[in-house]
């Protein structure tokens, strides 16, 4: 219900949310009453402001005030004035003291007193000219913002926008709007000309006014960079222009061109002629002029040509197919080239290939890429330092420090670790010393650890890698859990990377106390089951010396033939059985402890510590996720652990079966908490009921007790059968020990190599071997303003140039199509890698079949419940697209293939809005989500606004913040949310706060779904992609492409059938009118 438009003051008393475009509050009015309001307007507390707007009633907060404009409340009497004086955020200097002083004085006399009396203010206020100054300065600008805020309402300006303008013109931006309001469309960022020219029209502006006219065309020329295109065809311009302008006049075309003309005369505008005219910015044309001829000179010798590059490549990629070879050849030998080819092609091995060419010269190599994702990534594979093109030129989010006066110092430049002799490191065959494997290239397979299972595989040397040895190495020694037994062992150059719980860190980073990834064992599905219900049950989870997690399992005497089926179910995790004392009493109890795995840690961060249980126990809170855990086997450890049934006699021949969880250990509320899990996970209903000491306990009725048997039956072994109605048959002996675990490193030591030479080997697919029982590490998104900044640093006589990009991906989202433009001109040495190589797997090899256009079905091949590849077509309905996408999330990515789903899960859709858009998809998957998860019912998003963020969101960084760190693309977890909207945001381990109602939230998004666009040079372990005939206008094989080459394990494409296969079919390029298109290649037509 709204009621008519009224207008309200006072000061702004709480602030709920506040954002640039939103926020709520409480105010307390003049007369001392509380208002709630909400609206897009920017409001902090202790404002004075003046709201205009509606009375409304909202279904969920009840009657509140809906503000749609505010202003500055500088009407003030002597207590208002003193209490804005005093807490204005931006007034510095004049506390409660002096804003009393300056009130009595002065009153209602302020406004005048401040304006032409600064110096009687200062003296009253006994406050230096300087602070009153800044005081005046505040409270002329509050004026200035009201009067323009009365003016410009009537134009449907919101606030933020007047703010905008209020900050960048002062008082005079009345007298600019209504004298020109154009010339602000240059001026203001985001304000483009459709929104200036509504404004404009509504102030009466002629439609034939000349500023507006060139705004149009300049315009025109602006919208074709946004969508690529460096430059726009003269006769389609004036089209564009005179359909903007909607002039209303027969020669209204005659009259765009004379103005266009008068713009090219002016160099506002340039045109070039070919075949046709085109014209196009002047900038955008001056740097692809620079570029082309920059790119010409590519067949010049590369500054540090070597001599003998057969010898060298026979040394250093013995592997290299033809095509790669080449690829290598030509960035040795000329001083720009370029490779390129699409997935599971070797680009990767290649540009290894390069970095270590470069190594054996003694050359200085630099790796780079568009994105932070892209660049780690290509360090994670490469095992080479690597950075953004941006950071790599020193560019601070305003400059750049990189230019032609200031080049990049490198002697090559890519654009896209080693042992002691005698170290020891697992192969198939035992263990043998890298330095005889090296030595003798010699064949053979090493253990490899998969990072999605933890398991160690068996993998293929690809690579043999020797260099001289420096002065001193770095010894690690590592021992099982926190124990000294088992020690580790490696003997390696400081910069090698050495696996721990939070990813690869250089053996120099490592320290005494922290935390390796050993060979050693991990849980299976049932040993984790087990353990977690043990968890619930009679186990528990302490914290030993260095801070590690230790898991006992505890159980009395008379149950010592459970925790013999337990320690069998553990295998090689499972300590010795030991005797101890009960912490209820003084009867012996059993105990066993397990190995510290990865997943220890991942669970014990799930247990929330909560005080103490009167027994002296700790009490502690399983979180959503925790729950999450709990399948049917969990269930029926945790009843066997804690449970207990009653018998009672019906009839003669008949009994009644009663079943109780003795869940004292927890309070009521998290019993509370408990019962409606075991409801909503395995539909039983358990009654919370206290017992004979005032703690809490799950009683199940007759019929929900016979559920319950059912589900727990088929896992209870047989020495726990007398708990349950029927006959325990279970039993659990591991057939595959895992093989990875925790250690803590004991000592970091330097020491001297024991031969002239160390050495590295590289793996094929998980590129990491076991070197002493520890784990260890073995440009097509280039837009021409990024090109033209880098080939501006570089010192052609110095540094040679190497591009690497895939041409099949997607053009880059600025102007131009460098990668494209290349490979058709063939300006540059170029090769293309088209021989898909024998170890790219059915992922990569289906991903390239959508270039001949064909999708390929789900296939039969699987690792472990995984398939690499799954195609869901047999939704037509957008709906039903949706609905399942939701189930995949709801069922199947976590609980059948093992997917974390914040991490490893990645919904690709090829637009923003619709029912299968980004906006659409991320307020449907955050309300599953954090049900899901965290247990939290996220409220309806209201129409129009934007989502709240949450704790425990998937969020995405859009657009560059060098003062946070934080660039475009980069993702996170939301760890934290203020009540003023502020954010504490975790970036790939790096807690980052922002701040509410500032610029830089509005730069965070919810990426639970994400454009295909914003992903390239990301990978992600399982990629959901929507292809629906829905988004028909924008399929093409290339968008396909680019989304199903995201996925680094499973990719899932769903949609409908038509859907799918229109889009590998439809061939459309994203051809783009560029200079270098014909710059490049003369002879070719735009």
């Amino acid at each position: 219900m709204r009621d008519q438009r009224e207008c309200i003051r006072g000061i702004v008393d709480a602030v709920f949310y506040s954002g640039p475009t939103f926020s709520a509050g409480r105010l307390v009015t003049p007369d001392g009453g509380e208002v709630k309001f909400a609206g897009k307007v920017y409001v902090r507390e202790h404002d004075a402001v003046r709201l205009e707007g509606r009375w409304v009633t909202h279904p969920k907060y009840g009657r509140q005030f809906e503000a749609e404009f505010l202003g500055h409340d500088l009407e003030l009497d002597p207590e208002g004035l003193s209490h804005f004086l005093a807490n204005h955020p931006d007034i510095k200097g004049i506390g409660p003291a002096k804003a009393r002083l300056i009130a009595d004085r002065f009153g209602g006399r302020f406004d005048a007193a401040i304006r032409n009396e600064p110096e009687s203010v200062a003296v009253v206020a006994k406050a230096p000219i300087e602070t009153i100054g800044e005081l005046r300065r505040i409270w002329i600008a509050n004026r200035d913002f009201n009067h323009a805020m009365a003016h410009l309402a009537g134009y449907g300006l919101t606030h933020h926008q007047v703010t905008t303008l209020v900050e960048k013109f002062g008082s005079q931006v009345i007298a600019i709007l209504e004298r020109d309001p154009y010339v602000l469309m240059r001026e203001i960022p985001g304000f483009g000309f459709k929104r200036f020219d509504k404004i404009a029209r509504k102030m009466g502006t002629a439609k034939d006014l000349p500023s507006r006219i060139r705004a149009g065309i300049h315009y025109c020329v602006l919208n074709a960079l946004d969508d690529g295109d460096c430059w726009v065809e003269y006769e389609d311009l004036l089209d564009r222009a005179n359909t903007v302008l909607v002039m209303d006049r027969l020669d209204s075309r005659e009259v765009i061109e004379r103005h266009l003309e008068a713009m090219i005369a002016e160099g506002v505008l340039v045109f070039q002629p070919f075949e046709r005219l085109v014209v196009a910015d002047p900038e955008i044309q001056r740097m692809e002029t620079e570029l082309a001829a920059f790119l010409k000179m590519a067949h010049q010798p590369n500054p540090h040509a070597v001599g003998d590059v057969e010898g060298l490549l026979n040394a250093e990629g013995a592997e290299l197919n033809p095509e790669q070879r080449e690829a290598v050849k030509n960035a040795l030998a000329y001083s720009i080239s370029l490779m390129t080819g699409g997935a599971g092609s070797g680009k990767t091995y290649a540009v290894s290939t390069i970095a270590s060419a470069a190594e054996h010269l003694e050359l200085n190599l630099v790796l780079a890429a568009p994105t932070g994702k892209a660049a780690k990534r290509l360090e994670q594979v490469v095992g080479h330092e690597a950075s953004t093109i941006h950071r790599l030129l020193g560019f601070n989010g305003h400059t750049y420090s990189r230019d032609a006066l200031n080049p990049i110092e490198t002697d090559i430049l890519v654009v896209d670790e080693c042992f002691d002799y005698r170290q020891p490191i697992l192969t198939e065959h035992g263990w043998r010393s890298i330095g005889s494997i090296v030595n003798n290239k010699a064949p053979v397979r090493v253990w490899s650890r998969n990072p999605s299972t933890g398991q160690l595989e068996l993998k293929p040397i690809i690579r043999w890698l020797k260099r001289e040895a420096p002065k001193e190495l770095i010894c690690v020694t590592a021992g099982r859990s926190a124990s000294s037994r088992d020690g580790r062992t490696i003997r390696c150059t400081p910069e090698h990377k050495i696996l721990t719980p939070y990813g690869y860190r250089q053996a120099r980073e490592i320290r005494p106390g922290e935390e390796i990834i050993v060979r050693g064992p991990a849980f299976t599905p049932q040993q984790r089951s087990i353990l977690i219900g043990s968890l619930l049950g009679d186990g528990g989870m302490g914290r030993r010396r260095m801070g590690h997690p230790q898991v006992v399992i505890t159980h009395g005497q008379a149950q010592v033939d459970y925790l013999t089926f337990k320690q069998k179910a553990f295998g090689a995790l499972s300590g010795p059985l030991r005797q101890g004392k009960s912490g209820y009493g003084s009867k012996p109890v059993w105990h066993m402890t397990l190995a510290t795995t990865d997943e220890t840690y991942q669970i014990a961060r799930e247990m929330i510590q909560a005080g103490n249980h009167g027994s002296g126990r700790r009490r502690w809170i399983p979180t959503a996720r925790f729950l999450e855990w709990v399948d049917e086997l969990a269930l029926a450890i945790w009843y066997l652990d804690n449970g207990c049934h009653a018998m009672r006699a019906i009839s003669p021949a008949a009994q009644s079966h009663y079943a109780s969880l003795h869940t004292e250990r927890f309070g009521q509320a998290d019993n509370l908490r408990l019962a409606g899990f075991l409801r909503a996970r395995f539909g039983l209903e358990a009654k919370v009921a206290p017992d004979s000491r005032g703690n809490c306990f799950l009683r199940f009725i007759k019929a929900e007790s016979e559920r319950l048997f059912g589900i727990i039956t088929p896992f209870v072994p047989a020495c726990m059968e007398y708990k349950i109605p029927g006959r325990g048959t279970y039993e659990y002996i591991p057939a595959v020990e895992p093989q990875t675990c925790i250690a803590r490193v004991r000592t970091v030591e330097r020491c001297r190599p024991s031969s002239r030479y160390v050495f590295d080997i590289e793996v094929e697919d998980h590129h990491n071997y076991v070197a002493g029982n520890i784990i260890v590490s073995n440009c097509s998104m280039v837009d021409v303003p990024l090109a033209w900044r880098l080939f501006q640093a570089v010192d052609r006589t110095k540094t040679a140039v190497v591009l690497v990009g895939d041409h099949n991906q997607l053009p880059p989202v600025g102007p131009g199509n460098l990668l494209r433009d290349l490979v058709k001109s063939r300006a540059i040495p170029t090769t293309v890698l088209t021989r898909i190589i024998r170890q790219a797997g059915v992922l990569k090899e289906n991903s390239t079949a959508i270039l001949s256009g064909e999708v390929r079905p789900t296939c039969e091949v699987k690792n472990g419940a995984r398939r690499p590849w799954y195609v869901i077509d047999k939704f037509t309905d957008a709906g039903d697209v949706r609905r399942m996408l939701l189930l995949l999330f709801e069922e199947v990515l976590q609980e059948r293939l093992g997917y974390d789903l914040l991490r490893d899960v990645q919904v690709l859709t090829p637009t923003h809005k619709g029912p299968l858009g980004t906006i659409e998809l991320n307020v449907e998957l955050q309300r599953l989500l954090q049900k899901k998860l965290f247990g939290f019912d996220v409220p309806d998003v209201e129409p129009g606004h934007r989502p709240r963020f949450y704790a425990g969101d998937k969020v995405i960084q859009t657009k560059n913040d060098y003062e946070l760190g934080v660039m475009n693309g980069a993702m996170g977890i939301v760890l934290g949310v203020e009540q003023n909207g502020g954010l504490t945001i975790d970036f790939d381990g790096r807690a980052v706060e922002i701040e509410g109602g500032g610029e830089a939230l509005g730069n965070i998004q919810l990426a639970y779904a994400t454009s295909i666009h914003k992903q390239q040079g990301s990978e992600f372990p399982c990629a959901v992609v929507v292809a629906h005939k829905s988004h028909s206008f924008m399929q093409h094989r290339n968008l396909l492409y680019t989304a199903v080459t995201r996925a680094r394990e499973s990719v899932i494409i769903l949609g409908d059938r038509w859907g799918i296969e229109n889009c590998a079919t439809k061939r459309q390029v994203d051809r783009r009118n560029t200079f270098l298109s014909f710059l490049l290649h003369p002879e070719a037509k735009p």
